[in-house]
């Protein structure tokens, strides 16, 4: 049976069970009227009441079914009241009340369906078998229902069909199909001021859609760009597809990402309105000109040679458009300025030859003055000339001259600063070229003089105290082990190369005093310097972890082979005078310490005996001629054939090492040192709450943890979800308290 059933078929299906009772009965209607109607009917009268009150007891959609059995049973009883000729009243009463209890139901689920698409959607049979049924009850509602009803279905269609048609790939979806999705929103305009959130979500599978297009087009334009020869046509096309696909819903997405994607077009029309316009107007030009012309319009040619000259830099661009330019921007323009110059040679011929007269003469103090008034008399000209040919000409004389008198005041400060022997000598040569440039009125140049002028001048007076200072901080720097205060002693040293920086140059150019024994310091702290602090390594020979809360230092190795010695090719540096140039070595794959040769001896634990080699389970201290005490230790294993070692300054056994001031610094920045020798799958922890460094057995999420990976240190942090990242690709943000060096 339907869920809304009409009262007609109720009542035939009513009919069918009285009327299987009836035959079932075999009583008159003599016998019917004897007995009573309460009697015969009591069996329906209580089967419906009994539906009625289950239908009470739910709500909305689930009571229409026990309605209808209530009805059905009261309509059979209807049947077999008329049928015993008695009149119950009751039984019309109870009629009425259960069919106004079936329409109301009818009502109530209508009204919770018509305006909420979904369930529409989803109970759309069932809601015109309701109209139908309310039909019966009152046809005018039921009508204004039945055209609701078919506009909401219009509009459930037409959702479709916009769904249908954004689930079309970006490559294959064309405008007619987007011009069809914005036609069936201004269809139902009405629909969606009613249901503004339907609007909304529709509107947000367009964005998505757009989305998908936008990226689609941008990925187009990277590619075509990426070409050895992009086309510009292929990128405006590009441009132009998304904007027709986005212009039918300009009004209804503002996004300013869509906007601003379509505007960079603007930076390609230039080129296309360049050969839509320009080059077909200077092409037609050199056609006319390419053959020899008893007169030619000078006017054209220089405007011509101008818009070429304008042009030109679009002819290093490559695009394929500009690679295919025939005849090319250069060979128009090499043509029109040889006709010109051919017009205009009498004018120029004069100042060409006071030119060359300059170049070529002798004494290079004596043409500065000429040049000065033939650079002089080129400004006057230029400010005049109207005729921008000439101009271009004589701009491009002016600026030989420039260029030649810039060479003949280098000359001269250069032959007369390397004989200065004071600063007042050097402060007079540099007074004779200021003068000339104010005599010229040149004042970037004059500035520039200035400039170098007092540099050259601080130079002189202060080189001796910088190669002092230097050599100083240089000397201490070689004699300490990696340590925070050897790194900011590395900075000290670049800053003081920097301030120098400017003056080194000049030094250098002007060979003035001093300038082989700072040059070589330079060269010998620039290699030095160099190599310590480049980022750009990436084998992992060393790694140094500096902390900057504690001041405390790990140096990390991953090599087969760590050698410890007093010179500094050394990958651990003890510059003591009682440590050999190279001392020892140690094997952590090999788990083995070796002595090499050295002069005051390698020994392992409390023996005084010199070992030449020793295994590491053999001893849990070595120490380095009778001074420094290591204790070596196994950090972690994750391999039965290698293993990690923690090495660490234990104590000095010689007391004469603190006699020394710069010992007593080495031994300070030893102590606060942390040797690890990590093998390839081992990792260590670092702390960032304790700055403590562990073997990784228990990790927390303060950790960051490091490992190598293909002979490369990386970093992990899950906090920040860095996973093996190079540590010369992390930033000082990402770990705030150390800093690392790859060496």
């Amino acid at each position: 049976m339907k869920k809304f059933a009409l009262l007609s078929e109720l009542r035939r299906e009513a009919y069918k069970q009285y009327t299987s009772n009836k035959s079932g009965l075999g009583q008159t209607k003599i016998i019917n009227q004897i007995i009573g109607v309460n009697t015969v009917n009591k069996q329906w009268q209580e089967a419906a009441t009994n539906a009625y009150n289950r239908a009470k007891l739910n709500i909305a959609f689930q009571r229409v079914s026990h309605l209808q059995e209530a009805l059905i049973a009261i309509y059979a009883c209807e049947y077999a009241s008329k049928n015993s000729g008695v009149h119950d009243s009751n039984i019309l009463t109870q009629k009425a009340k259960f069919e106004n209890s079936y329409y109301n139901t009818c009502v109530e689920f209508i009204e919770s369906c018509i305006h909420n698409e979904k369930k529409m959607a989803q109970f759309y049979n069932t809601l015109q078998e309701a109209v139908a049924l309310l039909e019966e009850y009152d046809s005018k509602l039921a009508k204004q229902y039945k055209s609701m009803l078919n506009r909401k279905q219009s509009l459930i269609n037409s959702m479709q069909t916009i769904q249908e048609t954004l689930e079309i790939n970006v490559t294959e979806i064309s405008d007619q199909d987007l011009e069809k999705i914005k036609s069936l929103i201004k269809h139902h305009e009405i629909d969606f001021k009613i249901s503004p959130e339907l609007r909304e979500d529709l509107l947000e599978d367009l964005r998505y859609k757009m989305d998908d297009l936008l990226m689609y087009y941008q990925g187009k334009i990277e590619k075509e760009k990426q070409k050895v020869n992009p086309s510009i046509n292929v990128i405006l096309e590009a441009y132009d597809n998304f904007n027709n696909s986005f212009k039918p819903f300009s009004d209804m997405l503002e996004q300013r990402r869509y906007r601003e994607f379509i505007d960079q077009k603007e930076d390609y029309l230039k080129y296309q309105e360049f050969f839509n316009q320009h080059f077909q107007d200077l092409a037609r030009l050199y056609q006319y000109h390419n053959l020899p012309r008893k007169e030619i319009d000078k006017i054209k040619l220089m405007n011509a040679l101008k818009e070429c000259r304008k042009y030109m830099h679009y002819e290093e661009m490559g695009f394929v458009e500009f690679q295919e330019m025939n005849p090319s921007l250069s060979e128009m323009a090499e043509r029109f300025d040889s006709l010109l110059h051919d017009e205009f040679k009498d004018d120029l011929v004069n100042y060409y030859k006071i030119q060359n007269d300059l170049i070529n003469a002798g004494n290079q103090d004596e043409i500065i003055p000429e040049l000065i008034r033939f650079i002089k008399h080129l400004n006057t000209k230029t400010n005049s000339e109207k005729n921008h040919y000439l101009l271009d000409k004589l701009l491009s004389i002016k600026d030989e001259n420039l260029k030649s008198l810039d060479q003949a005041i280098e000359n001269y400060l250069k032959i007369h600063i390397a004989k200065s022997k004071s600063s007042d000598s050097l402060k007079m040569y540099f007074d004779n070229m200021l003068n000339n440039l104010f005599e010229l009125g040149d004042l970037k140049r004059i500035e520039a003089m200035q400039t170098q002028k007092k540099t050259l001048v601080k130079a002189f007076d202060e080189m001796e105290q910088w190669l002092i200072e230097m050599k100083k901080d240089f000397d201490l720097f070689q004699n300490l082990p990696e340590s925070n205060l050897k790194y900011s002693l590395k900075e000290k040293l670049k800053n003081q190369m920097l301030k120098i920086s400017e003056a080194l140059p000049f030094i250098q150019e002007y060979e003035m005093r001093n300038v082989g024994e700072i040059s070589q310091l330079l060269h010998k702290i620039e290699n030095r310097i160099g190599g310590e602090l480049s980022d750009e390594k990436t084998t992992c020979a060393k790694l140094i972890i500096l902390d900057q809360y504690t001041m405390k230092n790990y140096v990390v190795f991953c090599k087969d082979i760590i050698s410890i010695g007093r010179d500094d090719d050394n990958d651990i540096v003890i510059p003591c005078d009682w440590i050999s140039a190279n001392h020892c070595e140690i094997m952590p794959r090999k788990a083995a310490l070796i002595d090499k040769d050295s002069t005051n001896g390698t020994f392992i634990d409390m023996s005084t005996k010199h070992i030449s080699e020793a295994g590491f389970a053999s001893f849990k201290h070595f120490n380095l001629a009778g001074a420094f005490e290591f204790s070596l230790e196994q950090f972690a294993t994750n391999d039965k054939l290698q293993a990690s070692y923690l090495m660490k300054l234990n104590r000095v056994t010689d007391l004469e090492v603190f006699k020394d001031s710069q010992l007593r610094d080495l031994v300070q920045s030893l102590f606060n040192t942390d040797f690890v020798f990590l093998s390839e799958h081992d990792k260590l922890c670092l702390s960032k709450e304790s700055g403590q460094l562990s073997n990784c057995i228990n990790v927390d999420e303060q950790s960051l943890i490091i490992e190598t990976v293909n002979r490369q240190y990386v970093l992990s942090d899950d906090t920040q979800g860095i996973v093996q990242i190079g540590v010369n690709q992390i930033t000082s943000e990402q770990v705030e308290r150390f800093k690392f060096v790859l060496n």
